[in-house]
């Protein structure tokens, strides 16, 4: 046969393949895309960002099917390449098989623990512009120990005077960690992204939980609409903020509006909080730096900004922004920096007279209420509600544990995506265990076979390899926890360079308490496909099929 020929009939076998898994692949994406952007509209009224309607799948379908090629060309480049060498003769009578041999482990091995170290340092040293380059190396460094590692675990079974079953199994891992790379690799890939992904969105929902805290210390929030639901010009006028102070139970008041600007080539929420001095105790808003007493002295020409739009903007106190206006622009200068990440891409805080001025509107989308000691809040909320009558029939008053849910709500939801690649990818470690093990338990069957004419029992022989895969998930989970919790740092890193939400790293406890009992499950369940029991066919049954 030429090589040409046999460049083709692989190729006729491969692209089937590549259509058929990508085409599943890609449309599970897409689906899972539309299901998330069926809260867009509610996230765009609520902050006002400019977000495109619909799901944008065509830069990532393309991009997805160029990845697919260029994977499934290495696999068919790298069999031919394997074929070619195999003279025909050697190729029908099978003494093409090598015997199999341990191989080193000592330099992958080193050398897998250099690209950890590697990405270690980065993540400590290096400045946060650059510390999301650890991912590669700490990516590359859990995949290459965990190829090894279970190489290592192999001599140290077969040390001393093993039984029967620590001396086979050991001998396997050694013998065969070129079939059992595919199992470490999956599992390490698995465990190390499922663990870092779950630690980005706890850290997000921890640190977007803590600002919207931060503006939120009042006991009742009175809104034109409910969050998600308000129209642009749904908003109360200047004269309804003496209506609630007159309410019987009510101590103070605070007008806040929000609208959005354009800043450059992007869509910039601004807020406003009223400048009367219980706004200072209605907030708590905490001042990274600049003046701590900006929110009642904000001029016309002076504003704040939120600490994740100083990040992506490059911005500090003194900076200057060009503010756009009705008549045209003005020059405002950055007084103070605020620590605040409830606004993906930033925001901007202006002063009341500021606000009107660039909105052309004297109304407030809100107002927070304080409560005298003492008052009863069911019976303050009635007496608001009484006061909407016609005039705002869509107005809502809620309780600051009802607003808070909100939030915490759509938090959620933005997060939902990573939290969904963590268990993602212990069904793919799953899947891809389960392909490796039954090809591999099909090529041990006469070497297996050979085992039992030894009076091995099948007992015996299932106990083996029980323990041989899950040693090596046990391995790719002892490289990958700590790696994988390394690795969260510069994932937030990589994230803030478009949001500019950069929080304190938070550990996903329960993922990491679950991870290896979840290892041990999705190994067991992958063994349970691939059939353990196929090993077991009689020597005299393998014989007759050839």
């Amino acid at each position: 046969m030429r090589t040409k020929d046999l460049m083709l009939g692989s190729a006729a076998v491969m692209v089937p393949v590549l259509l058929a898994s990508y085409a599943i692949s890609a449309a599970l994406g897409v689906l899972v895309g539309i299901r998330m952007s069926s809260f867009t509209k509610q996230i765009t009224e609520l902050t006002q960002q400019a977000v495109a309607p619909g799901v944008l799948w065509r830069t990532p379908v393309t991009g997805s099917f160029v990845a697919a090629l260029l994977m499934f060309g290495a696999a068919w480049l790298s069999g031919l390449r394997h074929f070619v060498k195999i003279a025909p003769i050697d190729a029908v009578t099978g003494r093409d098989e090598s015997v199999p041999r341990a191989g080193g482990a000592r330099s992958p091995l080193l050398a897998g623990m250099a690209f950890v170290v590697l990405g270690w340092g980065i993540v400590l040293i290096a400045p946060e512009e650059i510390r999301m380059a650890a991912l590669l190396p700490l990516l590359g460094g859990a995949a290459l120990v965990s190829i090894v590692l279970p190489v290592a675990i192999g001599g140290l079974l077969r040390s001393g005077e093993p039984r029967a079953v620590r001396m086979l199994a050991g001998r396997q891992l050694q013998v065969a960690w070129r079939r059992n790379a595919t199992l470490s690799v999956a599992f390490a890939v698995a465990i190390m992204m499922a663990l870092c992904m779950a630690g980005v969105a706890g850290s997000i929902k921890e640190t977007v939980g803590a600002s919207v805290e931060r503006w939120t210390p009042a006991q009742l929030y009175v809104q034109a609409a409910r969050v998600g639901h308000n129209l642009q010009n749904e908003m109360f006028p200047a004269s309804f903020e003496e209506e609630l102070r007159s309410v019987d139970g009510v101590d103070a008041t605070c007008s806040y509006s929000y609208s959005n600007v354009g800043i450059g080539d992007r869509r910039v929420q601004m807020w406003s909080w009223g400048a009367t001095r219980p706004c200072e105790t209605l907030t708590d808003l905490r001042v990274s730096r600049g003046s701590r007493d900006f929110l009642t002295r904000l001029g016309r020409d002076e504003i704040a900004i939120s600490s994740n739009f100083a990040r992506t903007r490059h911005m500090s106190v003194g900076s200057t922004v060009r503010m756009p206006l009705p008549t045209g622009h003005r020059t405002v200068t950055v007084k103070a920096v605020v620590d605040d990440s409830a606004s993906d891409g930033g925001m901007i805080i202006a002063g009341s007279r500021l606000y009107h001025e660039v909105t052309a509107s004297s109304g407030s989308y809100a107002f927070y209420v304080a409560l005298r000691p003492g008052a009863d809040a069911a019976k303050v909320k009635r007496s608001i509600e009484n006061l909407f009558g016609t005039h705002h029939p869509r107005a809502v008053v809620l309780t600051q544990h009802q607003l808070r849910t909100i939030f915490a709500s759509i938090v959620a939801r933005l997060v939902s995506a990573f939290e969904a690649v963590a268990w993602v990818m212990f069904v793919l470690a799953v899947l891809v265990g389960a392909t490796t093990l039954a090809s591999g338990l099909r090529e041990r069957q006469h070497a297996l076979a050979l085992t039992r004419l030894t009076r091995a029992t099948a007992k015996l022989v299932g106990r083996q390899i029980v323990l041989e895969s899950l040693l090596v998930a046990f391995a790719a989970w002892a490289v990958a926890m700590p790696v994988g919790l390394l690795s969260i740092r510069p994932m937030l890193d990589a994230q803030a360079l478009q949001s500019g939400v950069l929080p304190p790293v938070t550990v996903p406890m329960w993922l990491t308490a679950l991870s290896l009992p979840l290892v041990a499950l999705c190994i067991l369940l992958a063994l349970l496909i691939a059939n353990p029991k196929r090993a077991n066919t009689p020597l005299r049954a393998l014989l007759a099929q050839e």
